[in-house]
């Protein structure tokens, strides 16, 4: 959760100051959830795998293998999701998650939570409370990066490519 807050209807720009989103444009939910980031802003116009990025010194934006090697310390994707999300429902009122969250037991201490995202095509934001959605340093295509997401109605950690201009959260990984 680092950098200013702009509003989602705008792009995040190359200059000095790195600019982030919050969920529907409200400072509360980068407190709670963290900043979320197009990809180009996250990598500070850098597109070496393992970049530092907005990451602080000494760490890095994880590579795809970084986190395919988590997901496998896991168990593997279909069940390192349910291993890496915070547990509790906003239904129960015991967490960030809708209802079912499916198996979250939080047991690899990552504390994943359902930050949503920003939608590359409007600017709008979708998805809080039900998806999460972290950058790798890795490009899919010119237009596209990967990305890791886990879902609330399953145990999966599921990689897939996206446009550069959504706007996903960031993990770092220390060097």
């Amino acid at each position: 959760n680092i950098g200013t807050r702009i509003d989602g209807d705008g792009d995040q720009l190359n200059t000095d100051i790195i600019e982030k989103y919050c969920y529907n444009n409200f400072p509360a939910n980068c407190d709670t959830f963290g900043g979320l980031y197009q990809w180009k802003e996250a990598m500070q116009y850098i597109t070496t795998p393992g970049a530092r990025g907005i990451c602080p010194e000494g760490w890095h934006l994880p590579k795809l293998q970084e986190w395919t090697d988590l997901a496998n310390s896991l168990g593997g994707s279909s069940i390192a999701g349910a291993k890496m999300k915070t547990t509790g429902t906003i239904e129960a009122g015991t967490g960030f998650w809708r209802d079912p969250n499916t198996d979250a037991t939080n047991e690899s201490g990552f504390s994943g939570l359902p930050c949503g995202r920003r939608n590359f095509d409007s600017g709008t934001f979708s998805h809080l409370g039900y998806y999460s959605y972290f950058w790798l340093s890795a490009e899919s295509s010119s237009s596209n990066a990967f990305f890791y997401q886990m879902h609330f109605d399953t145990n999966d950690l599921f990689l897939s490519g996206h446009f550069k201009t959504s706007g996903f959260a960031v993990r770092c990984l220390m060097n």
